[in-house]
């Protein structure tokens, strides 16, 4: 009885004699030979496929290529698993060593069968895959080996089929039953390596769909990032800027609150001050901030409004407040109470700067949104002054 080993020994036996099989089918160009065995036993004869052949290391698609352009050959090799950019020794691929009816028909069927095409490839010469296709350049050997191979005869070529045949029957069909030629016919095999490769190439037409899918998810990530970072990055701008906003805004309150108790100080000393002594321009309690202006310097709109009304909450107290320092600036009225107290020398630049407040003045006033208590005109004279 045959032990577990003795039956290992003779599968791998019978491996290698189908691998060799299928390595004379191919040479000898006969397609329905390749077709049933890769048929029955494509998984023991995958590793035919890549193993390289004869001293330049050539595949077996290296040999269908060179020797012949049977598109249901060179079909069944790549949609068994042949490489169409396999090299050799030499650095050329099947594309390279193809004869030149068989190039296009393999590029062909290796787009069928779902292959990418390295057109970069180059051999030791230099020649690329996309210089064989293009014009030629690329062509070997394998253009004159197929030339001869095409000038034997035609008797040759039957006679020595008929070895092959029996050589084939003699040697090893037995150990396995033979090969069923004919079952299905050719036309049954190039069915079924045509569904093969229709297999791989919708395999691979899936695997660039999920590809292209995944490269346009990370795009999309990474746009979604992007866009997150810019509004993050826009929002913090944006409370800087605000809180840059505030900040100023507090200094002006309280640089404002300040200019106000120094106004209102001012004008509650004035009286004293007037009569110890006549009032120079710098006595008078201008509506400014940072101090009294120097003499003859025009008042800016921003000093007066920062001053007496820039901290009101709303429109009518402003109106109110900005009527009531109407009252107090008018020209006539100023000078009513206080022109006898002027500095003889300061006087003129003294009255040129109440009237400039009191036009600053009422442009703020007219300014306001119109409301409650209508507006006063530059030349009202309003409520009676504050003392």
């Amino acid at each position: 009885m045959p032990s577990d080993s003795d039956s290992s020994d003779d599968g791998r036996s019978a491996a290698k004699r189908r691998q060799r099989k299928l390595v004379r089918a191919v040479e000898k160009g006969r397609t329905k030979k390749v077709q049933s065995l890769l048929r029955k036993h494509l998984k023991e004869l995958r590793p035919a496929l890549a193993a390289p052949l004869g001293r330049h290391g050539g595949t077996l698609l290296h040999a269908a290529a060179r020797d012949s352009a049977d598109a249901a050959l060179l079909r069944a090799l790549l949609a068994a698993g042949a490489d169409i950019n396999a090299i050799d020794n030499n650095g050329r691929t099947p594309v390279h060593v193809a004869s030149a009816a068989a190039v296009q028909v393999l590029l062909r069927e290796a787009r069928l069968c779902g292959q990418q095409i390295d057109l970069g490839v180059r051999d030791r010469r230099g020649v690329s895959v996309c210089d064989v296709i293009q014009g030629g350049a690329g062509l070997t050997s394998g253009g004159a080996r197929s030339e001869r191979a095409s000038g034997r005869s035609e008797r040759a070529r039957w006679e020595a089929r008929l070895r092959e045949e029996a050589a084939d029957e003699e040697g090893h069909d037995a150990f396995y039953g033979g090969f069923d030629d004919d079952g299905g016919g050719v036309a049954d095999g190039d069915d079924w390596f045509g569904q093969i490769a229709a297999e791989r190439s919708a395999r691979a037409t899936a695997a660039r769909d999920a590809a292209r899918a995944e490269a346009a998810e990370r795009d999309e990530r990474r746009e979604s990032e992007r866009l997150r970072r810019q509004r993050a990055a826009e929002a913090e701008r944006a409370a800087r800027e605000e809180q840059h906003r505030l900040a100023e805004r507090r200094a002006q309150l309280e640089v404002g609150t300040a200019a106000r108790e120094a106004y209102a100080d001012g004008w509650r000393a004035l009286g004293e001050r007037a009569a110890a002594t006549p009032l120079k321009f710098g006595d008078i309690p201008w509506p400014c901030r940072g101090g009294a202006p120097r003499a003859g310097r025009a008042l800016g709109r921003d000093d007066v409004e920062g001053v007496l009304v820039a901290h009101l909450p709303d429109a009518a107290a402003r109106r109110r407040a900005l009527r009531a320092e109407i009252g107090r600036w008018h020209p006539d009225k100023f000078t009513q109470r206080w022109g006898k107290k002027l500095d003889a020398a300061a006087r003129d630049q003294i009255l040129d700067g109440v009237t400039q407040v009191a036009q600053l003045l009422n442009e703020l006033l007219a300014a306001l949104p119109a409301g409650a208590g209508g507006a006063t005109t530059a030349g009202a004279h309003g409520p009676p002054p504050p003392t």
